[in-house]
């Protein structure tokens, strides 16, 4: 190389080649080895850039055997050439095909363009051993009926039996090796798993919303896949030591009943680890082939991160805090118990707060949409029917200055109930009851909310809605939200 200076691959540099002849080359074109080729070369000692000649076609296929015809002159690379292959067959080409794609002669070199006869459709056929059962043919495309060597039937179009190699799928999965046999067996927990990973979904939708709904690495909020810090063959492990069951190959061989304990305890176990790590799908393979899929603990995603100069003290942070979240699955006999509370009028926050679960958690039971294996029929909405003398009574309290959700304990209703007798609209679902009319608004004389309304307000809070709120008080949302957050009533202590 004769250039003292290199400024990038772009930038053309003053070569000299093997025979001295100098020529101008970037460092791209030379080592560009695209469709198979080497890259590019002195252009005066290879012939490329010379202009062929009648004498040089004629020298270079009869190499191969070949003989341009008497009538066909060489007029251009791309234009037409009539050849005669060494078999005496008329082949028509250019001279770019014939040279730089290496075509021949499509009678010689096994591309047909005649159609094939039935007889050689058998011969063919049965040249692999199998034996033809149909008695026509129309095309290669046409399917065929057959007979393996092993009396199997098999359909199949002739194009892909003669050039794609197929051959009878039966056989095939015969003599494929599975199981025990295969270098990949782990002794059939792959079976369990994929059964056990219908039933994490919820585990995955907390993970995902956990983390913002995004990867973590670059942001992407589609494509992604949850990516266990602890493997997930490790927990169907702990599930089966838990629960005192054996492996087994198929999980046909498991109970209902154990399929529904693996389950719930699969679930159970995810929430005592910390959640899942939403990544973007081309993230999560380029981990597992790092790492493997076998035994993945938290320390290979931090080592992971810093690979990728992600900010690893917050997903640490984050991690940490995980173990602690109280959400737990329910057991069957939990979810039955909350069923059977709800179906008796009690609310589901009043139900998951007791069992140290989302209110979710008991609406997705209730309505049908999780625990499915317990054939639990849909709870529909139902409070215990009020009395007349019960809503007097609940009205009474209420201008005393009775705490709306006390009340609705004692009654056993929903504090949407007090909240309609409070408004006086709850003849509007009971017709006995339709000529209530509304309750004072709970204010003082001087226009100001009292002590007792400030406390209730803020045990509300933390359960219903700041619209329902502000309504029953005649006040609005903005001030419902004040007194929750502690920048009005600073005074008025719990």
């Amino acid at each position: 190389m004769k250039s003292i200076r290199y400024q990038n691959a772009k930038t053309k540099l003053l070569t000299i080649c093997p025979n001295g002849h100098d020529y101008p080359v970037s460092f791209n074109a030379f080592q560009d080895k695209s469709n198979g080729k080497r890259g590019s070369r002195c252009s005066e000692c290879c012939d490329i850039n010379k202009p062929h000649t009648q004498e040089y076609v004629e020298e270079y296929i009869s190499q191969f055997g070949y003989k341009l015809h008497s009538e066909s002159n060489y007029r251009g690379t791309k234009a037409g050439l009539l050849l005669i292959c060494p078999d005496g067959h008329h082949y028509p080409t250019t001279f770019d095909n014939f040279k730089n794609r290496g075509r021949r002669c499509t009678d010689c070199g096994g591309r047909r363009n005649t159609r094939y006869s039935l007889n050689e459709v058998r011969t063919n056929i049965e040249n692999e051993g199998y034996k033809l059962i149909s008695e026509s043919y129309q095309g290669v495309h046409e399917t065929l009926h057959l007979k393996c060597p092993e009396y199997h039937d098999y359909f199949v179009q002739f194009d892909k039996f003669n050039n794609s190699g197929d051959r009878c799928g039966k056989c095939w999965e015969e003599k494929r090796i599975h199981g025990e046999n295969h270098p990949n067996w782990k002794g059939g927990i792959s079976t369990l798993s994929t059964y056990l990973r219908r039933y994490i979904n919820n585990w995955k939708r907390d993970s995902l919303a956990y983390y913002g709904e995004k990867c973590i690495i670059t942001g992407a909020d589609s494509n992604i896949i949850i990516h266990h810090l602890y493997s997930f063959q490790s927990i169907v492990l702990e599930v089966l030591i838990e629960l005192k069951y054996q492996l087994y190959e198929s999980i046909s061989e498991y109970s209902n009943d154990q399929l529904k304990a693996m389950s719930v305890k699969c679930l159970e176990i995810h929430y005592r680890y910390p959640l899942g790590v939403p990544l973007e799908k081309h993230v999560h393979e380029e981990f597992h082939s790092i790492y493997t899929k076998d035994n993945n603990t938290p320390e290979q995603f931090f080592d992971f991160l810093q690979r990728n100069n992600t900010n690893m003290e917050s997903v640490q942070n984050k991690s940490k805090k995980l173990p602690r979240r109280k959400r737990n699955a329910l057991t069957d006999s939990q979810a039955i118990s909350a069923w059977e509370r709800r179906k008796s009028g009690e609310s589901c926050r009043r139900i998951a707060q007791d069992l140290g679960v989302s209110g979710s958690t008991i609406e997705n039971l209730v309505n049908g949409k999780s625990y499915k294996h317990l054939a639990l029929s849909k709870v529909k909405p139902r409070n215990t029917k009020l009395d007349e003398k019960q809503v007097l009574t609940i009205r009474k309290e209420l201008i005393d200055g009775a705490f709306g959700t006390i009340l609705a304990k004692k009654f056993k209703v929903s504090t949407s109930i007090i909240s309609a007798i409070r408004r006086g609209s709850l003849g509007h679902s009971k017709s006995r009851f339709k000529d209530l009319s509304p309750l004072p608004a709970g204010k003082t004389k001087l226009g100001r909310l009292s002590e007792r309304d400030i406390l209730e307000i803020r045990s509300r809070g933390r359960i219903e809605g700041l619209k329902m709120i502000a309504k029953d008080f005649g006040i609005s949302r903005q001030l419902v939200s004040d007194i929750m957050k502690g920048r009005r009533y600073k005074h008025v202590s719990n």
